[in-house]
């Protein structure tokens, strides 16, 4: 039975009709009118591109559309007369679907019901049901009708974005990031527990009033704070402020907060939204710092005044040629080993710049080929220098010695080819009897580095210009100057026939009013302008929608040139798509860890050998005052060298030496200790942060499992002790380091969950223990916890993606179902679990010590 009978049949029982009052004339005109409504309803029902059938209240098909057959893949023959549960539906929702049909065959309607129906061959597919009653004339209901839309693409996106806000939260996690948002209609703050442990409010106080969050800034601050927001609000700008805050305990912590404003469609600001990082230590370690440096900077002034006295001293008793060779003898050592090129020079004659003499230098400046080494100390500029760089260079020394102002300047050498091959920095500062010191230093590592900076940049540059958005460009006259690939695919024209037409001549099927008036708005204020859901027409005459940026183009002189309009496809899914790029967005912060990493590292290297340099420099030094303590012994008893003897007794004394020698090897004990401990951490997270790799490699689990309990400190440490055992003749093992490091943080976290669950609220602590050993031809990586333990119902469903029992907020159930496919799929290893409701769970991985063949 299909539409045209089912209409023609009903035609006959048109409301209204009555045989008896109708002349044959009337008979046949009405007949032909019905004829033809029923002939626009069958056709209308049949393209309808929605899922439509009819069944009875049996549940058996009577009528179905075009659509039905293509999204089901069932022909007529396999559908009419069959029950709804026995073919469009699964058998297990039988009764759900008999109670829908005589609910509805009651007069009821069902709308946003969501169902899974099968297509041909078994596959099920999620849908949105409208069911309908069908009636006869007086009411009485005769059918069913069933409306259904596939929603497999709503559902996927959003199990993508579920997926993307757990990656969030741990990257956040990991970072230690708090997150806030201030409503500034309610004048309401909500923010995470980082946050309200950082302002010292009790666990789970989420939500405060704005002016007790003001009233925990230091009042130094406080003004500050409130005039960074009110500048940012004015300007639009990003708000970021450090500042202190002083808990109700009295305690000061150091604050450092980012925020936007976030605008409503009136660009009126409704909230703001950001994030807060505890800089404490930072803060503290700068303040000793800056402590030790005054200190410093004291002792040098007063050893500056003493030797300046004692100058004066010996001034008169010895000549100029003896100062400059105790000069010679006392800093000759120090100029010899440093790593920079030092040259000193003296003026013989203030009217001659080539008067220069070199009085001094280094092995370093030889090793740069400043000065050969046949030829040096005594020797003249314009006997060591090439023709080329001697009258530069004689001019600018000579002038620093006559105006005692430092100079400083940069000589490059570049090859044939002009590619540069070396860059010295030279730097001179005057010194006393009309000379002057020349600093050199090789920079030319710096300057490639700069250069493949910019090279990189203009890389960058190059593939924003060709990514998958639609690109076009136009002058201050709107001429349009660029239209790139994705603008010929979406509007059906070449860029030849475009660039150089206005762009109202052009193709573009869209709304013109917005876009000329975002044009004229872009060209007053000088700022982007941004237009959501912009219609337009594509190539196929169907009507879409695009989110279109208009953005002003400046020349090399900060003058407008033109404009920039970038526009994107949002038909489909444009709401969630928006979501899921602003969540795709935040997650890319925890994407940096690597790179932070790596520039800590760096420097911490630094300060640990400088640190074992100041060590070694102290024992030679101890040796030096070891030995003018023996002298001063020595000599006390001569009474002619005894007043000496005493000056210098008591300058000793008043260094307190005893008291250095005591105190400076703990210090730098205690610092390398320290940098050991943060250099540590800093490997951890880089080693754990890695970007993924691909192919399989060879991983030392040890080393892996250790980084990642280091990153994952902040999970466990408040709530478990960490024990580990491990087999140290563990061979390396095949497998994938990033997913392998993923697994063992979901485990790790797990565990901590679980016991935070059993020790909260009491000041005892659960243990999470770690081994490792070879277990034949697999190595075994075994996790335990004191945790609650997995009740035995649920015990079969943990490895089900979505599957969770932790409250909302803390858990999605991906974590177990992740590990399992990359230990299983991924490895060809095995997964086992045991545990005990109250007293734990134990997760055994295995994994294969050789890669498989494949």
């Amino acid at each position: 039975m299909n539409a045209d009978n089912l209409a023609s049949n009903k035609a006959l029982e048109w409301p209204g009709y009555s045989s008896s009052a109708k002349t044959a004339e009337e008979l046949i005109e009405t007949n032909a009118l019905l004829t033809w409504a029923s002939q626009r309803f069958a056709d209308l029902f049949r393209d309808l591109p929605v899922i439509c059938f009819c069944y009875d209240q049996d549940g058996c098909v009577y009528e179905w559309n075009r659509a039905c057959e293509q999204e089901t893949g069932f022909t007529g023959d396999q559908v009419v007369q069959q029950r709804i549960w026995e073919t469009f539906f699964r058998p297990e929702d039988k009764e759900r679907l008999q109670s829908i049909t005589n609910d509805v065959f009651n007069g009821k309607t069902f709308t946003g019901l969501e169902l899974e129906m099968v297509r041909f061959g078994g596959a099920a597919f999620p849908v949105l049901n409208n069911t309908y009653p069908l009636r006869h004339q007086d009411g009485t209901v005769v059918g069913v009708i069933s409306a259904n839309v596939n929603i497999e693409d709503r559902v996927h996106a959003e199990s993508a974005l579920r997926v993307s806000e757990e990656r969030l939260r741990l990257a956040v996690e990991i970072a230690q990031l708090g997150t806030w948002q201030w409503d500034l209609k309610t004048n309401v703050i909500s923010w995470s527990e980082i946050d309200a442990r950082l302002m010292g409010f009790p666990p789970g106080r989420l939500c405060v009033p704005s002016e007790l969050f003001l009233s925990r800034i230091h009042p130094d601050d406080r003004a500050r704070v409130e005039s960074s927001m009110r500048y940012a609000r004015e300007t639009g700008s990003v708000y970021e402020r450090e500042f202190r805050i002083v808990r109700p305990d009295g305690t000061i912590r150091w604050a450092i907060v980012h925020g936007t404003f976030v605008l409503n469609e009136l660009d009126q600001p409704t909230k703001i939204i950001g994030t807060t990082l505890d800089i404490t230590d930072r803060k503290e370690g700068e303040d000793r710092l800056q402590r030790a440096q005054d200190a410093l900077e004291a002792r040098v002034q007063q050893r500056t005044r003493e030797l300046a006295h004692a100058n004066e001293a010996l001034h008169e008793e010895i000549t100029v040629r003896r100062a400059a060779e105790e000069d010679i003898r006392m800093y000759g050592e120090v100029v010899r080993n440093m790593p920079l090129g030092v040259v000193v020079y003296h003026l013989e004659d203030d009217q001659d710049d080539y008067s220069l003499k070199i009085t001094l230098y280094n092995s370093a400046v030889e090793n740069r080929g400043v000065i050969g080494a046949k030829r040096g100390i005594g020797c003249y500029v314009r006997d060591v220098y090439p023709p080329s760089t001697v009258d530069q260079l004689a001019h600018r020394v000579a002038e620093v010695v006559r105006t005692g102002e430092p100079d400083s300047v940069e000589q490059a050498d570049c090859d044939e080819n002009g590619a540069l091959r070396r860059v010295l920095s030279i730097q001179i500062f005057p010194l006393p009897n009309r000379r002057a010191c020349v600093v050199v230093d090789d920079i030319t590592e710096k300057r490639r580095s700069i250069h493949e900076l910019q090279r990189a940049h203009a890389q960058n540059a190059q593939i924003l210009g060709s990514i998958g958005s639609i690109l076009i460009c136009v002058d201050e006259k709107y001429v349009v100057t660029s239209w790139n690939t994705m603008a010929s695919h979406t509007f059906g024209t070449s860029a030849t026939d475009t660039v150089g037409r206005k762009l109202t001549d052009t193709a573009i099927q869209w709304d013109w009013e917005p876009v000329m008036m975002a044009l004229y708005e872009c060209n007053n204020t000088n700022l982007p302008v941004r237009l959501e859901d912009l219609r337009y027409t594509s190539i196929d005459c169907k009507e879409c929608f695009l989110g279109l940026t208009i953005n002003p183009l400046k020349d090399v002189n900060e003058k407008q040139s033109g404009f920039l309009l970038l526009a994107t496809d949002i038909t489909k899914r444009r709401v969630l798509e928006s979501q899921l790029a602003q969540s795709q967005k935040l997650e890319s912060i925890g994407n940096l860890a690597a790179g932070i990493a790596h520039e800590i590292n760096t420097p911490i290297q630094y300060v640990g050998d400088n640190t074992r340099f100041l060590n070694d420099a102290f024992l030679d030094l101890h040796k030096v005052v070891k030995t003018c303590k023996d002298i001063v012994e020595a000599t006390e008893k001569h009474d002619s060298v005894n007043e000496i003897v005493k000056q210098l007794r008591s300058a000793l004394e008043e260094a307190d030496v005893d008291y250095l020698t005591e105190e400076i090897p703990s210090a730098i004990n205690q610092s390398l200790e320290g940098v050991e401990r943060v250099a540590h951490i800093v490997r951890a997270m880089k080693e754990f942060s890695h970007p993924g790799q691909e192919e399989m490699t060879s991983v030392d689990l040890n080393r892996a499992i250790d980084s990642t309990i280091t990153v994952a400190r902040n999970e466990w440490k408040y709530v478990a002790d960490i024990h580990t055992d491990f087999e140290e003749d563990l061979p390396a093992v095949p497998c994938y380091p990033s997913s392998f490091n993923q697994v063992i943080l979901n485990m790790i976290i797990n565990a901590a969950h679980a016991i935070s669950d059993v020790v909260a609220g009491s000041n005892s602590k659960g243990t999470i223990s770690v081994s490792t050993r070879r277990a034949g031809g697999m190595a075994e990586i075994t996790i335990s916890d004191t945790g609650t333990g997995i009740p035995a119902d649920i015990l079969g469903r943990i490895y089900d993606p979505f599957f969770t029992t932790k409250p909302v907020g803390r858990g999605t159930g991906q974590g177990l179902s992740i590990s399992h496919t990359v230990i299983v799929e991924k490895h060809q290893g095995t997964i086992d679990v045991d545990t005990k409701v109250g007293s734990g769970t134990t997760f055994t991985i295995r994994l294969p010590l050789h890669r498989k063949s494949t």
